[in-house]
């Protein structure tokens, strides 16, 4: 899979800005859609991920995010509640 970085922001900005970044990305994404080879070598013992697995849980929602961050299902999670304009 090919991936391409984009200026952000993307949104709340005017159009033209928004045209302007995509003009700026789009050598590289064509580079990506034309150059790209697929991976032959997989990890010994990956988990696929499809279908991803599933998981029971019961408890607080913060309880759920302290789950997942230590069992490394994800490394951030967003949450509604803050401030993340200087992250």
């Amino acid at each position: 899979m090919a991936f391409v970085e984009v200026e952000h922001p993307l949104g709340m900005i005017p159009l033209e800005e928004v045209r302007a970044k995509a003009d700026k990305a789009f050598p590289e994404i064509m580079k990506g859609l034309s150059n790209w080879k697929p991976v032959a070598t997989v990890t010994a013992g990956a988990k696929p991920f499809y279908p991803a697995e599933r998981i029971k849980f019961k408890g607080a929602y913060a309880s759920l995010k302290q789950y997942v961050l230590r069992e490394g299902v994800v490394t951030w999670i967003a949450d509604s509640t803050a401030d993340y304009s200087g992250r």
